[in-house]
């Protein structure tokens, strides 16, 4: 069964004779930075760092990597996966970047030769799940530009069926066994490659076997949530319709902490039960900042469970579309009942610099499994379920009796509570304001928002 880890906009690449436009993914003065991973033993990542070069005045800030080891790699996840399912012969994809040596190298002096390669996050590192794109031997005190086109003939099954391709792999300081390299940084700057990261359904499609536990085309939020150290401002004026229709999202303003989050309760999902959680996140540019997102499941908001998907690179001033596949999550072990009843969106997951203090964010179309929001669907329910008045002035009344109710602020505090079968709840003790009310019934439940007058 094909198995995907996350993919943000699955892409199969197509054959070109002729010149392929090419889409900027790592350019710190365009604000886009991918998320650098590795072996963080073996290299040092500085991003942004200034151009060693100081006559290359139209790019001050690039990114600095150096090696500590021999063969030292880093990785830059991509904002997309490169779906290489259909690959024939002759299908071609294309790559340009430029990159800085202080020293020149070669596979037995200097400071080695730069190896780079596509792979997949989730295969783990074997050689036959990697694509070699280029051997270069480095030029020293200039700056290099790289292009090619290569072919993704011979990609390995297992890449395929999780996907295809993540991520960018570069080997800082190549060497033969006998050889010792210096260990000297290696500059990048201006990565690009033909895939187009721009959506090109503006319209988001409900998976089969998922609910919206919120989407804003129409207006509907399913599930109360939690902000921690940000604020969020609901039906917010979109910052862009191209790649998502709704003109109206969630629009989030990040705090100073290194990882806050959405916190979204849901009822209980069996996590070995798998499924696709997915959603978009459109981020605002801001220099010094980069772009990210991070998913968990959590029982009862219990750190020591949490299953997390990876940080996941973002390219800002677009909508990006996150698709995750629950089984794949990783990190505690298992909860006795497999079961997990917390949902959280991280936003530039463990940046607490002061530059990523008020970085803005907008969120839509988000969904999951219909077993995580089946308390809030309407067709679990009887029908003609409705609120009876909004604005509320005394009295919280349904069109139903319920079995009791909850009424939370919007920042998810239980203010409220009624365990007795009614369908008027009285809520003249509330100050004027927004809230939500948790309404149970023998079929279901269901979440109300509402506006106390």
């Amino acid at each position: 069964m094909k198995t995907i880890l996350f993919t943000f906009f699955t892409i199969a690449i197509i054959a070109s004779t002729g010149a392929q436009t090419s889409y900027t993914v790592h350019d710190y003065d365009d604000c886009k930075t991918l998320v650098a991973f590795g072996n963080q033993t073996k290299y040092e990542a500085e991003t942004p760092f200034s151009n060693p070069d100081a006559s290359d005045t139209s790019n001050p800030n690039v990114t600095k990597f150096t090696p500590l080891a021999k063969n030292a790699t880093v990785s830059l996840g991509l904002p997309y996966s490169i779906n290489v399912a259909a690959q024939s012969n002759s299908d071609k994809a294309n790559i340009s970047f430029r990159y800085y040596s202080p020293t020149a190298g070669a596979i037995d002096a200097g400071s080695g030769r730069l190896v780079i390669k596509l792979f997949n996050r989730s295969t783990g590192g074997a050689a036959t799940n990697a694509k070699q794109i280029d051997i270069i031997n480095k030029v020293g005190g200039s700056w290099q530009t790289i292009t090619g086109e290569f072919d993704l003939d011979g990609t390995s099954q297992a890449v395929i069926d999780a996907g295809g391709y993540d991520s960018i792999l570069f080997q800082l300081n190549n060497a033969n066994a006998a050889t010792t390299p210096t260990n000297d940084p290696v500059f990048i700057d201006d990565l690009a490659l033909n895939v187009n990261p721009n959506l090109s359904d503006v319209t988001s499609d409900l998976l089969a076997n998922n609910s919206w536990i919120f989407n804003f085309s129409p207006d509907d939020i399913n599930k109360i949530y939690v902000q921690s150290d940000l604020v969020v401002e609901e039906a917010s004026a979109t910052p862009s319709l191209e790649g998502n229709d709704s003109a109206t999202v969630m629009k989030i303003t990040r705090g100073d902490a290194a990882n806050p989050y959405l916190k979204f309760a849901i009822d209980p999902i069996d996590k070995t039960a798998g499924g696709t959680i997915k959603y978009r996140i459109y981020p605002e540019c801001k220099l010094g900042v980069e772009m990210n997102t991070r998913l968990m499941l959590r029982k009862d908001n219990l750190g020591a469970t949490q299953q997390a998907s990876q940080t996941l690179s973002l390219i800002p001033n677009i909508w990006n579309e996150v698709e995750i596949d629950i089984a794949a999550l990783a990190g505690a072990e298992i909860t006795a009942d497999n079961l997990y009843n917390d949902m959280l969106i991280f936003f530039n997951f463990g940046d607490a610099t002061p530059e990523a203090v008020n970085t803005i964010f907008y969120l839509d179309a988000f969904q999951a499994p219909s077993t995580a929001v089946l308390s809030t669907e309407n067709t679990t329910l009887e029908t003609g379920l409705h609120l009876l008045g909004n604005p509320v002035n005394e009295d919280f009344i349904l069109s139903k009796e319920a079995n009791s109710i909850k009424i939370y602020t919007i920042t998810g505090k239980t203010i409220l509570s009624y365990n007795s079968k009614n369908t008027t709840y009285n809520v003249s003790s509330l100050s004027h304001g927004i809230y939500y009310a948790e309404a149970t019934f023998d079929t279901g439940k269901k979440v109300f928002k509402f506006i106390k007058n």
